[in-house]
């Protein structure tokens, strides 16, 4: 066997370092990948909590807005499940043109995230109907 010369070698040590620098490379990119999507998946989790939450109030607000109330906030009792989470839900009477009819902000938030609504009620027969519902962030 001839020895190999010294050519082959460095050779032999510049493609070494180029695939491991391809792997390295690769992973972070995989990595990167990876975290983004647990990020992402988290959000729209959180994202479709809230919005659940909104309906909830809507439909809190719909049942238990008294005739007569001013401006001013709606109680809400959330389960003891969503309060450890750190949800919260925020019903406010914005504005009222007239006794049967009402503009309302809903929010919901978690930890990390929030996201209102403004309804506009008005009540027909004894019922009060959502007319019109405006979401943001």
């Amino acid at each position: 066997m001839t020895p190999a010369c010294p050519r082959q070698k460095g050779l032999a040590m510049v493609t070494a370092i180029f695939l491991v620098s391809l792997v390295t490379m690769t992973l972070t990119v995989l990595i990167a990948g990876v975290v983004g999507e647990a990020r992402r998946t988290q959000m729209l989790s959180e994202d479709a909590q809230l919005r659940q939450l909104l309906l909830a109030g809507t439909e809190i607000a719909r049942s238990q807005l008294p005739a007569e109330a001013q401006t001013g906030q709606l109680p809400v009792t959330l389960p003891n499940s969503l309060r450890q989470a750190g949800a919260a839900l925020t019903i406010t009477i914005q504005s009222r043109q007239s006794p049967d009819d009402v503009q309302i902000e809903i929010e919901a938030s978690l930890p990390r995230h929030r996201m209102t609504d403004r309804i506009h009620l008005t009540r027909a027969t004894a019922e009060w109907q959502v007319v019109s519902s405006a979401l943001g962030d």
